[in-house]
C-alpha cells in the first residue's frame, strides 16, 4: 500500500545500443554513444521526478527496479552521476553489474560493420542508417549474435558509461548513500558455467 509503481519502455538492439565513433556528435550533450536505450531510461526518471506528485508519489522517494537486463540497467544507473538525482533506492535482481550489462568500444563497432553490412550501408553511413526503415534495423540485429552473452547492451563508451559497474563500483564511483537490495534467483546463471568461465570470473 502506498506504493506508485511506474513500468518504462526503452529501445533495444540496434535502435538502443548501436554504438561507433561517427555517432558522438548526435549526442553533443554527453558525447555517448551506443547507449539510448539508458538515455531512454534516465529520460523516463525525468519524467517520473516531474510528474510524481500528480500519479500521488513523491519525487524525493524514487526505487528503481529492475530483473536480469533490468537489473543491469539499474546498475549502470548507479554509476552515471547525471542520473543520481533521479532516484533515491536501487533494487537488482539477478544482474548486478553482470558480464551481459555492458560491451567495450570495440565490440560497439563490431555490431555496428555488422549492421551497416546486413542493411546495406557501405556507403554514408551514419546517414544512411539514420533512414532505414525500423524493420530493416530490426531484421538486421538477428545478424548480431544475442543470446545469453549477449552483444546489445550498453556500451563502454567513456562519456555516459565510463567503466564497467562493478570496478567503478571498487573505486568508490557510485551512487553514495544509497539504500539497495541486490539478489540472485536459486541456481540463476548455471547455464553459464560451462560457457563463460573467463566473464563468470570477472563477475
Amino acid at each position: 500500500a502506498g506504493v506508485v509503481v511506474v513500468s518504462i519502455n526503452y529501445r533495444l538492439g540496434a535502435l538502443g545500443f548501436l554504438g561507433h565513433e561517427a555517432l558522438r556528435e548526435r549526442d553533443p550533450d554527453t558525447g555517448s554513444t551506443g547507449n539510448y536505450g539508458l538515455l531512454d531510461t534516465i529520460f523516463a526518471l525525468d519524467w517520473v521526478r516531474k510528474n510524481a506528485k500528480a500519479l500521488g508519489g513523491d519525487a524525493d522517494r524514487v526505487t528503481i527496479f529492475g530483473q536480469s537486463s533490468g537489473a543491469g540497467s539499474v546498475s549502470q544507473l548507479m554509476t552515471i552521476e547525471a542520473s543520481w538525482h533521479l532516484f533515491n533506492r536501487a533494487i537488482m535482481e539477478s544482474g548486478s553489474g553482470g558480464f551481459w550489462t555492458y560491451v567495450s568500444m570495440a565490440a560497439a563497432e563490431r555490431n555496428f560493420a555488422t549492421v551497416k553490412a546486413q542493411v546495406g550501408c557501405e556507403s554514408h553511413a551514419v546517414s544512411c542508417l539514420l533512414n532505414a526503415s525500423s524493420t530493416a534495423l530490426a531484421d538486421a540485429v538477428t545478424a548480431v549474435p544475442c543470446r545469453d552473452g549477449c552483444t546489445w547492451a550498453p556500451v563502454v563508451d567513456g562519456a555516459l558509461v565510463d567503466g564497467r559497474v562493478v570496478r567503478r563500483a571498487r573505486q568508490g564511483l557510485v551512487r553514495p548513500n544509497t539504500s539497495t537490495i541486490s539478489g540472485f534467483n536459486l541456481n540463476d546463471g548455471a547455464m553459464f558455467v560451462s560457457g563463460y568461465p573467463a566473464a563468470l570470473e570477472a563477475m
